[in-house]
């Protein structure tokens, strides 16, 4: 993660718990942008409005990807790819970014870094 320049603090929180082997769900980035908070934790609605534009920037960017699973944990690749000019309205319902999220509306989250994706954010590899 040191090595990708020019992130905007926000996208480094949302990038930084994924890791190179396993999608993140929306929950545990969440979780790890909490941890990270000082003073009281922000809501669940609060860090949805936060992050999920962040997620959809990024997508844009291709800086990560985003599929839809109909359960979690799962493969990655029979999950559906959610387009990157979708990510923004798919993320934004707070429920995603709670543990407690449906299973069947379970988001995870795969880095990339050029035009590498990194993995629910996963990395395939350069």
């Amino acid at each position: 993660m040191a090595d990708l320049d020019g992130l905007t603090h926000t996208e480094y929180l949302v990038l930084e718990p994924l890791d190179d082997e396993s999608p993140t769900p929306l929950w545990e980035i969440a979780e790890n942008f909490v941890a990270g908070v000082v003073g009281d934790p922000p809501t669940t609605e609060h860090i949805a409005d936060l992050l999920a534009p962040v997620l959809a920037a990024m997508a844009a960017h291709r800086l990560v990807e985003v599929r839809r699973f109909a359960g979690w944990p799962a493969a990655w690749d029979p999950g559906l790819p959610v387009p990157a000019d979708r990510v923004a309205g798919e993320s934004r319902p707070a429920r995603l970014w709670s543990r407690d999220a449906p299973v069947r509306e379970v988001h995870p989250v795969s880095r990339a870094t050029r035009g590498t994706f990194l993995g629910g954010f996963r990395v395939v590899g350069s």
